[in-house]
């Protein structure tokens, strides 16, 4: 199938008919094949490794996720027959962003290893953020345990991942009469499990977010207390230079204010002088015979 005709098919899927896909998963599954036929011409992961000779699948598949494979609980004791065999029944996946890896809540059917771009790993009914991953095997614990995802997982940006199904991986136990010796060592290895799933990884995400948020209210209490109560000594030197600076302010007051006091009187009765002269002139004569008819 062409380019052309592949997004005529897309564009051909309108929300007009209740049968056909909303609009919003029409563009997506349009911007993801425009994707995949840029950088893969059109050819899936899947079936360009399905072109390919055994043998060189197996050393591409090595090549890309081999460190990932060798650290895989139980698969990582094994031979080489069983783990090549294994890595065959994973399949290459292409996730655009923000698509989905798992939901919370769904059973572990899948186990992820990521080998390029990352993952975030976030709460699906707050929206919290746990943490990012990046070329690592994602869910181990869970996918063995065969537990509930604790998180829901969504592609940050372009990213690339092998994926081995559960019931792949059994069909494989069971032909090579490994089954037993697997559910052996699950018992065996619970606690490392738990210690590899992604609730173990949320805890201890979690723990760390409690802790720092009490730290910082323990140092918050702390600054409060010290800025609330602030004693200053007696013979202490702010105490003496306030003394100080206390006792040249109130000469200086004692000073000033009354001769700004007599000052002001003084300007005050000129001012009165000057507006009504002619009553001041008599009062002054009359003040003055008087004082010459005062008997000696």
């Amino acid at each position: 199938m062409s380019a052309n005709n592949f997004i005529s098919i897309i564009h051909g899927l309108t929300p007009s008919h209740p049968q056909m896909l909303h609009e919003h998963i029409g563009e997506h599954i349009l911007h993801y094949y425009e994707h995949l036929w840029a950088h893969n011409m059109g050819v899936s992961g899947e079936q360009l490794m399905s072109f390919m000779p055994e043998t060189l699948a197996n050393e591409v598949r090595s090549e890309l996720i081999g460190h990932q494979i060798s650290k895989v609980f139980f698969i990582k004791d094994e031979n080489r027959d069983f783990v090549t065999r294994l890595a065959g029944a994973m399949h290459p996946e292409k996730f655009m962003p923000r698509d989905v890896l798992f939901y919370s809540g769904e059973c572990a059917t899948n186990l992820f290893l990521l080998f390029k771009g990352s993952v975030r790993l976030i709460s699906q009914s707050t929206g919290t953020n746990y943490t990012t991953l990046s070329d690592c095997v994602i869910g181990e614990g869970e996918f063995f345990m065969r537990s509930l995802q604790p998180c829901t997982a969504l592609s940050e940006g372009h990213s690339e991942s092998f994926i081995l199904s559960y019931d792949s991986f059994w069909s494989i136990l069971l032909e090579e009469r490994k089954a037993t010796k697997f559910k052996t060592s699950l018992k065996q290895n619970l606690d490392s499990l738990h210690k590899n799933s992604i609730a173990h990884m949320i805890e201890k995400v979690k723990s760390n977010l409690k802790n720092a948020k009490m730290n910082k209210m323990m140092a918050g209490g702390q600054e409060e207390e010290k800025d609330k109560y602030w004693v200053v000594l007696p013979d202490a030197s702010f105490k003496k230079c306030w003394d100080f600076v206390g006792m040249v302010v109130t000469v200086y007051y004692g000073v000033k204010i009354p001769f700004q006091v007599s000052e002001r009187s003084e300007r005050a009765l000129m001012k009165t002088r000057a507006m009504n002269p002619a009553k001041w002139i008599q009062k002054d004569t009359s003040t003055t015979k008087l004082n010459q008819t005062k008997p000696n």
